[in-house]
């Protein structure tokens, strides 16, 4: 049983845990060699993405993720504040590059057709399955685990992607239009990234 076990199943009144957890509590809990790692993997975002685009993203995510668990009334953990920060670091870097290629289309009919051919769903494709495989398991048990871990990924996705793509259509299409033509190619992925974060908040979290 990990340390983030331990901790969220203490045997103390719901209500009275739930007050007493913050980042402080949760920072102490995590293990030199995860701060290694952690570092590495944001030290490498800020080096591809930039210092504002990899800590604003960083920020936002550990924001929606604590305000989540105070919609659902569960405790923060320290596997769910490592799960989004090497989250965060991965979309920094992903967006940084994907909007680098993606205003090099220049036209907004182009940039159009692929955002929603093949941007979103890409995006789709990297959030459930990450998403879902960072918050269930670590490195290790990831690589024991990888076949298990995979297929769940993939379910996840299989559940999440018709509804979200749907929605994001119906509701997001001209605004992102509007957004790709007029809003600078800098500002479009630390909007992206840390907007589609934030935006999970009024989404019920699986």
């Amino acid at each position: 049983m990990s340390i983030d076990d331990k901790f969220v199943e203490q045997e103390e009144p719901k209500q009275k845990l739930e007050s007493k957890v913050g980042f402080k509590d949760i920072l102490q809990q995590i293990h030199r060699k995860d701060y290694g790692i952690l570092g590495g993997f944001t030290l490498l975002s800020t080096l591809i993405a930039g210092p504002v685009m990899a800590l604003g993203t960083l920020a936002s995510y550990l924001i929606a993720y604590r305000a989540i668990q105070k919609k659902k009334k569960e405790p923060l953990t320290a596997k769910g504040v490592k799960a989004e920060s090497y989250f965060a670091a991965i979309s920094a870097s992903y967006f940084s590059i994907a909007h680098h290629y993606f205003n090099m289309l220049g036209n907004i009919f182009l940039k159009g057709l692929v955002g929603f051919a093949v941007g979103i769903p890409l995006s789709f494709a990297r959030y459930f399955p990450l998403k879902h495989v960072l918050h269930k398991y670590s490195p290790i048990s990831f690589i024991k685990n990888m076949g298990t871990a995979v297929k769940e990924g993939y379910q996840s996705l299989k559940d999440n992607f018709k509804n979200a793509y749907t929605k994001t259509l119906k509701y997001l299409a001209a605004p992102l239009l509007v957004f790709w033509g007029l809003v600078p190619p800098d500002i479009q992925a630390i909007a992206h990234s840390t907007g589609g974060r934030l935006a999970s908040l009024g989404v019920k979290s699986r």
